[in-house]
């Protein structure tokens, strides 16, 4: 069993201890499934209705990484490229999408390589992991309040103004 599950399962025992009278400590009520960030680099987006994924500019060729252990699976399609899919034996289920190359399908442990960063599919508007869960509260601990680096005088670095940065074609359209 992983690290997290067997945090999970002692967490679940001590937490067993509680009566219904005495609340749960915070510590107990927050997820103990921390993914890991699968590359370097600049978050270009987040997690958005929509868009249940973050964004991660690269360089061509630079390796992703397993985000958590699981079984993976090699799919190409024509909007995401090649994208490797990994299944988690809790239901974690992660996909790393646009990918230059991908290993094939095989069970790997967090942390070990799974590929390279590219630019494959007609979504993609240039190299970058498209990095989707289906559990994207996850991935909120892996994006910055803040993504992009605010330049005085600008509208760059507001999330409130700045849309559509990497991952789809209306990136490719000048930012007002």
């Amino acid at each position: 069993t992983s690290p997290e599950t067997r945090l999970a399962r002692r967490n679940l025992r001590f937490a067993s201890t509680f009566t219904a009278d005495a609340p749960l400590p915070v510590a107990l009520l927050l997820p103990a499934l921390q993914l890991l960030q699968p590359m370097p680099g600049v978050v270009t987006q987040g997690v958005r209705p929509g868009h249940p994924a973050i964004d991660i500019a690269c360089a061509p060729g630079t390796p992703v990484r397993a985000a958590h252990d699981g079984k993976a699976r090699v799919e190409r399609s024509y909007t995401h490229g090649i994208t490797l899919v990994l299944d988690g034996a809790d239901g974690l289920v992660t996909s790393y999408s646009h990918l230059q190359s991908a290993l094939t399908a095989a069970s790997f442990n967090r942390g070990e390589v799974i590929g390279a960063c590219g630019n494959t599919g007609i979504w993609s508007s240039g190299p970058h992991l498209h990095f989707e869960s289906n559990r994207p509260e996850l991935l909120g601990t892996l994006v910055p309040s803040d993504p992009l680096p605010s330049i005085p005088g600008t509208t760059v670095g507001n999330p409130g103004v700045v849309k559509a940065i990497g991952g789809s074609p209306a990136a490719m359209q000048v930012q007002r």
